[in-house]
């Protein structure tokens, strides 16, 4: 048979094959999941889903029972009988007015999809639950596939259930790609870095073979640097905390939490728990601690004008959405504001994964929590020695504190303002701290339920507070304030009676008397006084002050004329400062009690005990510091925000899990993040096994089996291998969640293997290679190009951890942002360290990388968008940081091959592309090279030379 006959002959049964697949899909049951779902989701559930708030008429089809409920006379579906199934009328309405979806939501259904759903209702409308939610299903491996070309190696799994896929299209598998194209991938897609010549060598000859090059290159460091980049990606990770002023932040001990965990092969159910709750972990290490770096990536505004609590609640939120969006691949964002559209996931449920982490210390102005990373023995014995010095005198504080307020309980109510601008942000330490604005005056307000055993007296601590000017408690230039008048109001407390009520009266409540440790006295002076009799209006006068004793806390107490007996009640405090100068509070704590304090307000033992703390503070030693996660100790009550807004909260919600994503059925009632963490890392979490091993697929195939790799909701993508996902998923728990073991199983199977040349058949039916009958071609991060050409150029600096690093970059880039910076090269060898050790500045990224899509780390990012644009040629050819390691790469050659610029050349291709040049190739690089060297010199000549190379399409991309 001449091969055109041959070919003709394959085409023949290609198409063949392919009808008898189709004619084989037609005779099978409608797929209620596959077929029917998303037609409703792309169509219908808009109008007609989840959320009450939004659902038109009262009709519900994301449940069976809403589909099947009687709607005044009718059903939208009735099984059995689409003529008389109200859903099947209204997609085939002749007429505008009564056609679904309505004209001004979208095109009438395809003739197909209304087809799918006659036959799904005639067949007895059977319902699913969408597949990603489902616990795992058990999956058989396919037999071997007839009539196509037999895998390599033999009995693959993967192979075996992408062979069945292929056979139902019509397709067959492309043959093996050549050594050195399969060398070079595996290589850039492990390691990030190309292959030596001398693993070429061994691969080409047989003398080390495919598997072994695989363990190596999983047991390579290089493997933990590529791969911590994608989940850097995931973590929104950058040096710097964002927004206009985008300040620098210590963070990347976190960075190196991560490359030594991959590098050890965590379990990834152990690698989810310290990054959630590493902190929360019985006798949590130093390095469970840093893990929860993870979700201190958020940023952090520090303009002038931002309020703490809305940046907190916005930094909740981000932490709600990447986990959603990371482990759940889920929208779950989308519920912020209400019910979701689309997907199970309530608005009330959305505000319980916000519970979670409404209980850490963080503000959303400030960088703190911090914790001290030692880099060696010395170091480690200083952080412990301080760290416990530190919570010594803590303990002492708060122990002469609580003695110096017995008889009084800490009140903080759920709200708390300042008039003119101030912030008042609720401590851990039952304190409020004044941010923003610094009014000249200003009336703080704070009102909530409170003295529900009854209370006789009010007292208030002024605190020193760092930050202050000149260390508080006051806000003045000079560290004083002075309060007016400080008064008091009850009323009777009734759920939701300051929305339904607003008019309910208030009653004040006069007091008898007042005391202070400290009044400030101008007599001596012949200035004035300041007595806190005058702040309780029972004397004329200026206010209660305390200048010059700005060093330690000082106290007022103030006793009611009558005290107020035990029942539900809310209160009000207005602390009115109207001195000028700024002369308001800074920081301060209010407590309710019955029996007076001791005589002494403020006992030495408080204020000594303030002075030791305020010392050791200073004596921090000098060693990195990360950002981590830390629990209050005092829980905050969450609330579900009306249309998202944190200025309207409404109902009080606890911690928990999205009812229809809980495959898990833990029987205890989840109350931290250590719940929440064990949850997503539990072995029957399917979900979450997905979305993970469909995310590594992703990143070796260019796209998923599920190709939204951030929506396996109803909107998503479905998988194009559903069993072979499942598959996966109980490979992944069978080898105990090593991601190491799960790669290594799809590297080595004959699917990973192909080359990825494409046919005709395969260019007109797969065009995406959905069906996986072939590689492709992936273009190459910037951080891959950049360490590539680092590696052959032979200047590559290998050594792991510590700060990050600043490579040549053009100049002028931060004349573009708001807060100017300084970009001053690092020199040998940190010049020359792999990428992701480069600093990340939110508000300008490394220009290099950002050319060729490095994402904005201000959001989570799950896949990296690829461009080709014209900008990227031009910064290949002309990237001071690429001629400096083209000049490396000429140096390289001129040192390794001596005189024969023909074995140069050979050397150069082999290094960068992995091959021998071709002949063509020979004669125009060597034309360019003589001509370049006879108007300079080899040096200029080579640097030509090595600079054409990495602008060749072969470099820029994996095979």
């Amino acid at each position: 048979m001449t091969l055109r006959r041959l070919a003709l002959a394959s085409s023949w049964l290609a198409v063949c094959a392919g009808a008898l697949a189709r004619r084989e899909a037609a005779q099978q049951p409608v797929a209620f999941a596959r077929e029917v779902q998303p037609i409703l989701a792309e169509n219908c559930l808009a109008c007609h889903g989840a959320d009450p708030d939004g659902r038109k008429a009262g009709l519900r089809l994301d449940t069976r029972s809403g589909m099947l409920a009687d709607l005044g006379g009718y059903a939208a579906v009735v099984p059995g009988k689409p003529e008389e199934s109200e859903l099947l009328r209204r997609v085939t309405a002749p007429d505008d007015d009564e056609r679904m979806p309505p004209a001004e939501h979208g095109e009438r259904l395809s003739g197909s999809a209304i087809e799918v759903l006659r036959r799904w209702i005639a067949e007895g409308a059977r319902w699913q639950g969408h597949w990603a939610y489902q616990p795992l299903r058990a999956v058989e491996v396919p037999a071997e596939v007839p009539g196509l070309a037999p895998a390599d190696p033999p009995g693959h799994p993967i192979d075996a259930f992408v062979r069945a896929r292929l056979r139902r299209t019509g397709l067959q598998p492309s043959p093996p790609a050549p050594a050195h194209v399969l060398l070079r991938r595996l290589a850039l897609d492990l390691t990030g870095l190309p292959p030596t010549p001398a693993e070429l060598r061994e691969f080409v000859s047989g003398r080390t073979t495919y598997e072994e090059l695989v363990d190596r290159y999983l047991a390579s460091p290089a493997f933990a640097v590529h791969w911590a980049r994608h989940w850097l990606d995931l973590a929104r990770y950058a040096d710097s905390h964002g927004f206009t002023i985008d300040g620098e932040r210590s963070i990347w001990p976190w960075r190196d939490w991560v490359v030594a965990a991959i590098d050890a092969d965590m379990p990834f159910d152990r690698f989810t728990v310290e990054q959630i709750a590493g902190d929360l972990l019985p006798h949590a290490t130093r390095a469970q601690r840093v893990a929860t770096g993870f979700h201190r990536n958020t940023q952090v505004n520090q303009e002038g004008g931002a309020k703490d609590e809305e940046n907190r609640v916005n930094a909740v939120i981000d932490r709600v959405n990447t986990t959603g969006a990371v482990w759940l691949g889920t929208t779950i964002g989308c519920a912020q504001c209400h019910t979701h559209k689309f997907d199970p996931v309530s608005h009330d449920e959305y505000y319980r994964l916000f519970a979670f982490f409404d209980q850490t210390v963080d503000g959303g102005v400030s960088a703190e929590p911090s914790m001290l990373v030692p880099r060696n023995d010395d170091e480690e014995a200083a952080a412990a020695a301080w760290e416990s010095e530190f919570e010594r005198l803590q303990a002492g504080y708060d122990d002469a504190r609580d003695r110096a307020a017995a008889g009084f309980a800490t009140w903080q109510p759920a709200r708390a303002w300042g008039s003119n601008g101030p912030e008042l942000r609720p401590e851990e330490d039952g304190s409020y701290r004044v941010l923003g604005q610094n009014a000249v005056y200003s009336t703080y307000v704070l009102q909530g339920r409170g003295g529900g055993d009854g209370f006789a007296a009010l007292r208030l601590e002024a605190l020193p507070a760092s930050g202050l000017s000149a260390g508080g408690p006051g806000r003045a230039r000079n560290g004083n304030f002075v309060l007016q008048h400080a008064r008091l109001f009850v009323r009777p407390w009734r759920e939701g009676a300051a929305d339904a009520e607003p008019d309910l009266p208030w009653r004040r409540l006069p007091f008898a008397q007042a005391r202070a440790d400290v009044q400030q006295d101008g007599s001596a002076s012949g200035g004035k006084s300041y007595p806190v009799a005058t702040a309780a209006g029972t004397e004329p006068g200026a206010g209660w002050a305390i200048a010059p004793a700005f060093d330690t806390p000082h106290v007022a107490e103030f006793t009611l004329e009558q005290a107020v007996d035990a029942g539900d009640w809310e209160l009000r405090l207005e602390l009115q400062q109207e001195h000028g100068s700024s002369h308001c509070l800074g920081a301060f704590r209010v407590a309710l009690g019955h029996a007076p304090a001791d005589d002494t307000l403020v006992p030495d033992a408080w204020s000594a005990a303030w002075r030791a703390l305020r010392v050791h503070r200073g004596r921090k030693p000098r060693m990195p510091t990360t950002l981590v996660m830390q629990a209050r100790q005092h829980p905050r009550t969450t609330r579900v925000f009306h249309r998202g807004s944190f200025l309207d909260p409404r109902h009080e919600v606890r911690p928990g899990f999205p009812a229809n994503l809980d495959c898990v059925a833990t029987d205890a009632e989840p109350a931290d993040r250590l719940d929440l963490a064990r949850w997503l890392a539990h072995r029957d979490n399917a979900l979450v096994q997905r979305v993970t091993v469909n995310r590594w697929w992703q990143q070796l195939f260019g796209v998923g089996i599920v190709a939204t790799e951030n929506d396996f909701g109803l909107r998503g993508a479905p998988p194009t291998h559903p069993d072979l996902l499942e598959w996966l998923v109980a490979e992944f728990r069978r080898v105990r969640f090593s991601r190491k073991a799960l790669l290594r199983r799809i590297v080595t199977s004959a699917t990973y293997r192909q080359d990825d040349t494409v046919d005709s058949a395969q260019r007109d039916r797969d065009p995406g290679n959905r069906w996986l009958g072939r590689q492709r071609r992936l273009r190459l991060s910037g951080e891959v190009l950049r360490d590539a050409a680092l590696a052959i150029s032979s200047l590559l600096e290998t050594r792991m951890g510590g700060p990050p690093v600043q490579p040549p970059q053009p100049d002028g880039v931060f004349s573009f942002t708001q807060s100017k910076k300084t970009w001053q090269a690092s020199t040998p060898p940190d010049r020359f360290r792999r990428s992701l050790y480069t600093r990340i500045w939110r508000s300008s990224p490394y220009p290099f990388q950002a050319v060729f899509d490095t994402p904005q780390a201000n959001v989570t990012c799950t896949r990296r968008s690829v461009s080709n644009t014209p900008l990227q040629a031009l910064t290949m050819a002309n990237d001071p940081m690429l001629l400096e390691l083209a000049e490396g790469f000429a140096g390289r050659l001129l040192r390794e091959v001596q005189g024969d610029d023909r074995a140069r050349l050979d050397r150069a291709f082999l290094l960068a592309l992995g091959r021998e040049p071709r002949a063509a190739e020979v004669d125009l690089v060597l034309g360019h090279l003589a001509r370049v060297t006879a108007a300079h010199d080899p040096q200029h000549g080579w640097t030509a030379v090595a600079r054409l190379i990495f602008n060749l399409d072969e470099f820029l991309n994996r095979p």
